[in-house]
């Protein structure tokens, strides 16, 4: 991403390519492992502060459920209302009736979304402040070279906390071995297509070998997070990647 504030703070900025010609060079033959992996379903519970979650989330999805049966007995109301009122002569009090049906759906998709939050929280999970959680862990990772965290819009989601945190530290690290811990690192987050999207890289030059367990241990990350982990604009051969957080989509905290 193209920034054009000048002065002492200009340094810490990450520029995105602003042509598609523009890639950085490619890795030896054979001696980076791709990036790109595909989400997995993982049974690995989150540390720390889910069980205060799920207890709630129980409470709630119990007041969901009393809920729907007061709205099944409102709608089955409302149609025997609906059905002895004679069209003709009373057709403002069918309006009327109508209006009040509008008023259901509204709050009919409202539970739905109650009722998401609820599973969600019942499964341990908690609405996260994506920006608040990538400031803190560029500030544990931060070495020479501070780690820049641009920000397009707030993104706040559901999820697991403490895999969000391992997600992003593990590929902090992996785009640093990229770039033999050479180059200013970058957290940029944004919502695309309804998804939290993180975008993390580095402005080093991508060259040289990487552990196999720290590739390991990135994808597992991912896994656990349900992220699907694409190349950036430079390509598979570029130091950068992107985290698209798919199992958060449609989950903003409210």
């Amino acid at each position: 991403m193209r920034q054009d504030t000048a002065g002492p703070a200009s340094r810490n900025k990450v520029s995105t390519p602003q042509g598609g010609d523009y890639v950085l060079p490619a890795p030896p033959r054979g001696a980076l492992a791709p990036l790109v992996t595909s989400p997995e379903e993982s049974t690995t519970p989150s540390s720390g502060g889910g069980e205060v979650a799920r207890a709630i989330g129980a409470r709630l999805g119990a007041q969901v459920d009393s809920l729907d049966m007061f709205l099944a007995e409102l709608r089955d109301r409302l149609e025997q209302l609906d059905h002895a009122i004679a069209e003709d002569s009373r057709a403002q009090l069918k309006g009327a009736v109508r209006e009040i049906g509008h008023v259901v759906d509204w709050w009919e998709a409202s539970q739905q979304a109650l009722r998401a939050d609820s599973a969600r929280a019942a499964a341990g999970e908690e609405p996260v402040d994506l920006v608040a959680l990538s400031e803190q862990v560029a500030a544990a990772v931060a070495g020479a070279e501070p780690v820049t965290v641009l920000v397009h819009q707030p993104v706040t989601c559901w999820g697991h906390r403490a895999r969000f945190r391992e997600l992003l530290t593990e590929a902090l690290a992996l785009v640093s071995a990229r770039t033999n811990q050479r180059g200013l690192r970058c957290i940029e987050l944004e919502w695309r297509e309804g998804a939290p999207s993180v975008r993390v890289c580095s402005r080093g030059e991508p060259g040289g070998d990487i552990a196999p367990e720290l590739v390991e241990r990135f994808r597992s990350a991912a896994a656990r997070s349900g992220a699907v982990v694409e190349p950036d604009g430079h390509g598979v051969g570029g130091a950068g990647l992107v985290l698209r957080l798919e199992a958060a989509a449609d989950a903003t905290a409210i």
